[in-house]
């Protein structure tokens, strides 16, 4: 990790070569025969993404380390990038509420709008090249649903047909899907349901964190891509905001 830390800027060739050597000193038997160089440089796709997001979400104001309310007021804060202007920003979105209440039916109007660009109830399109992850009916029923929509033939929208095995807390799984989101240059995600894909505990905050990690990883692909999540909660559950809290923390909006 030290290495990778200090080395996100070089080559990947050099990374290799530096984890190996210190593989070989510390580690007997060596890891690196058992993970192999191919999973090394995988790996290595996932620390440089997972970086470069952090920088783009987290990128350091030249401010002082204690500002007054005056000052605040006079701040330059960086612009909120929309793709659905003040509707739906650059970023992670989370849309949530009660089973049977429509979150899936928004989430296909949003796709919709980004898939062909115009307006959207009136706010002004960023279009995007979107990728479907759908649990909830399966890729049939999506494309079926897309279709009574009146979406276009020609409409930027792609469907992801492994969903009936995909679970987003399955690692292999999830690098299956980077790769593919990176080599197709996907610049939307939607994830159809939270909780049809993931079997973890929706309230233990450091499972689900990987998760939101993860969605994070891919806006530092060199085509940066936002992730839309639908969620709906236990239906017997007795803590609502103690079940969203944990998937809402480090998402940009709601």
């Amino acid at each position: 990790i030290e290495i990778l830390n200090n080395g996100i800027k070089e080559n990947i060739a050099q990374i290799i070569e530096l984890v190996k050597d210190y593989d070989l000193q510390h580690n007997d038997p060596p890891l690196i025969v058992e993970y192999g160089e191919a999973d090394l440089r995988k790996k290595w796709e996932f620390f440089k993404a997972d970086r470069l997001s952090k920088k783009i979400i987290r990128e350091p104001l030249d401010i002082p380390a204690v500002l007054s309310m005056y000052d605040a007021y006079n701040l330059k804060l960086p612009p909120i990038e929309w793709l659905i202007t003040d509707v739906i920003p650059k970023g992670i979105t989370i849309a949530f509420g009660n089973p049977g209440h429509g979150k899936s039916f928004f989430a296909y109007a949003v796709v919709k709008a980004l898939a062909t660009g115009g307006m959207f109830f009136g706010h002004e399109v960023k279009k995007a090249k979107v990728l479907f992850v759908g649990k909830d009916n399966g890729f049939e029923g999506d494309i079926a649903r897309f279709k009574d929509l009146g979406l276009p033939h020609d409409a930027s929208l792609y469907f992801y047909t492994q969903e009936s095995n995909f679970l987003v807390d399955n690692k292999e799984e999830r690098e299956l899907l980077f790769d593919l989101v990176k080599e197709h240059k996907f610049e939307y995600i939607v994830w159809d349901t939270f909780r049809d894909m993931f079997l973890g505990e929706e309230s233990n905050s450091g499972v689900v964190n990987s998760v939101i990690q993860y969605w994070k990883s891919f806006l530092g692909l060199p085509v940066p891509a936002s992730s839309f999540a639908t969620h709906h909660i236990k239906k017997d559950t007795s803590n609502p905001v103690r079940d969203l809290a944990a998937l809402a923390r480090g998402s940009t909006a709601l």
